[in-house]
């Protein structure tokens, strides 16, 4: 009766997933992926970008994909998700990975320059950037890239910041060295340590600045660069 209802143009939104959610877990017949996908479908149609992850058809229809083994079109839902979610920073940063895997630099220095807009303070976000920046010979703002990513404050900078404490004030399974940034604020500032950059680390940026400010013809500022290199690498 409901997949009926839906057949004959049924299209709110919360009862097509629901609907696409019984079939997913075989309620009252086999389980039915096929069927499942095209009610996603159409429930994106009825209401694309929903916001809620949870119930989101998009997400959805990403995960299924995913676990079907249809990696690239499970990548091109969640893409087509942060279409609609200008605050989502993580999925844009999964999916300009996808990109620049497959050589799409472009679409990647895209996504990345959205995910600045909703956290700045990610120097892994910013070396990515300017690491697909220099792949597509942008080597000016390449160079901005870098010089951001060795000021990002590192106490400011979620991905790197590590839980000092004992084991058990973290949650079951999480890792330590890899705290996911919504639960950093559960944990005691005291038990909470920020990871800078180390002298390698800075050396190989300053390596990288270098070579962009030669490709913008930054004579001075190269050397800059080389000298602050050597002077960190002198350190070990």
């Amino acid at each position: 009766i409901w997949q009926g209802a839906v057949d004959e143009g049924g299209r709110e939104y919360r009862s097509i997933v629901a609907l696409a959610q019984l079939q997913l877990g075989g309620v009252g017949g086999d389980r039915d992926v096929d069927a499942a996908l095209a009610n996603l479908q159409l429930a994106v149609e009825a209401f694309p970008g929903y916001g809620d992850g949870a119930a989101s058809a998009e997400r959805m229809l990403s995960g299924l994909h995913g676990m079907e083994g249809r990696d690239d079109e499970a990548m091109r839902w969640l893409e087509e998700w942060t279409r609609w979610n200008a605050g989502e920073y993580d999925a844009r940063l999964t999916v300009a990975a996808w990109h620049v895997e497959n050589g799409r630099d472009e679409d990647a220095a895209r996504l990345y320059a959205e995910a600045n807009e909703v956290d700045m303070f990610r120097r892994d976000l910013h070396i990515a950037w300017s690491e697909a920046l220099q792949r597509l010979e942008r080597y000016e703002e390449a160079l901005r890239e870098i010089r951001v990513a060795l000021a990002v404050p590192p106490e400011l900078d979620p991905d790197h910041i590590v839980s000092t404490g004992p084991p058990e004030t973290l949650p079951p399974g999480i890792d330590p060295s890899a705290i996911p940034p919504a639960l950093l604020g559960q944990i005691p500032e005291e038990m909470l340590r920020p990871t800078p950059l180390t002298d390698n680390e800075r050396a190989d940026l300053y390596d990288a600045a270098a070579t962009c400010a030669d490709a913008i013809g930054d004579a001075e500022a190269a050397a800059e660069a080389r000298a602050l290199a050597e002077e960190l690498r002198s350190r070990r």
